[in-house]
């Protein structure tokens, strides 16, 4: 029996000579290596994940933008699809998709919205961005579910006279 990592483990007698040969040679890294694969299986045993690699490639909102102006290509409406969309991607096209929060949304509909159609306009194009990016599995949630819409002040079309 041989003592690794404060845990007695049964080795083989190959192991043992692996070990007693990597300590004479190439010592310090072999026993790095092995101190970090006992940590790594610790980890996976706690439940702990990997840090995320730093080349893992992300999804930007101008992606999600592509996706939608692709998708609306034969919609009646392309053109106030395209507009928007230049104006949604001169703000938050470089974010990227998944680190966009509902109060970041929120606070750049407030100061760019005049009115509330505006506001839920806008809100439902960048809702649309997300939708198609979770059915394309680029993304995972939708910011723009979180953000309330905005109500009509005063006379609407829902207090109409005629109704």
């Amino acid at each position: 029996m041989d003592c690794l990592n404060g845990h007695r483990d049964q080795v083989s007698d190959d192991q043992l000579l692996h070990r007693r040969q990597a300590t004479q040679g190439e010592g310090r890294d072999f026993i790095q290596r092995e101190e970090l694969y006992g940590k790594r299986k610790e980890d996976a045993r706690a439940g702990r994940k990997l840090p995320e690699l730093r080349s893992t490639r992300f999804v930007s909102v101008s992606e999600l933008i592509d996706d939608v102006l692709e998708y609306v290509a034969d919609h009646k409406d392309k053109r106030s699809y395209i507009s928007k969309a230049e104006i949604v991607r001169a703000a938050l096209g470089s974010t990227k998709a998944a680190d966009l929060k509902p109060q970041e949304l929120s606070r750049w509909l407030k100061a760019n919205t005049k009115t509330p159609a505006t506001h839920n306009r806008y809100k439902a194009f960048v809702s649309l961005c997300y939708r198609l990016g979770n059915e394309h599995e680029k993304v995972d949630v939708n910011p723009a579910k979180k953000v309330r819409p905005r109500r009509p002040e005063g006379e609407g079309r829902q207090s109409a006279s005629w109704m």
